[in-house]
């Protein structure tokens, strides 16, 4: 019993958060990605310094589907801003896309 309770300690202390999730403070568990975050920009000001255009994906609520993009490392990221086109399918999609019939 002990040796099950030490294993799933270690799997539950080893498990990693992904970068982009943010975590809620109080219990640091990752929020889930909002209806109102499929709205914003891939970044928003203030830009502080030397900025360095890094192609990232965002949802884009014109063409409901996920979209290649640039970020500007000076400015501060969103939320709607992805390193890949799977994790912007995965994460973005599922609340964003619009269902029309």
């Amino acid at each position: 019993m002990k040796l099950i309770f030490l294993l799933f300690s270690l799997v539950v202390v080893s498990a990693q958060v992904p970068k982009h999730h943010k975590l809620n403070p109080v219990v640091g568990i990752p929020l889930r990605f909002r209806p109102y975050e499929c709205f914003l920009p891939a970044d928003v000001p203030p830009c502080v310094g030397d900025s360095e255009a890094v192609t990232i994906w965002r949802w884009d609520k014109w063409t409901n589907q996920c979209v290649e993009d640039v970020h500007r490392t000076s400015c501060i990221p969103t939320r709607n801003n992805f390193q890949s086109l799977y994790e912007c399918i995965d994460i973005a999609e599922p609340v964003c896309r619009l269902n029309i019939n």
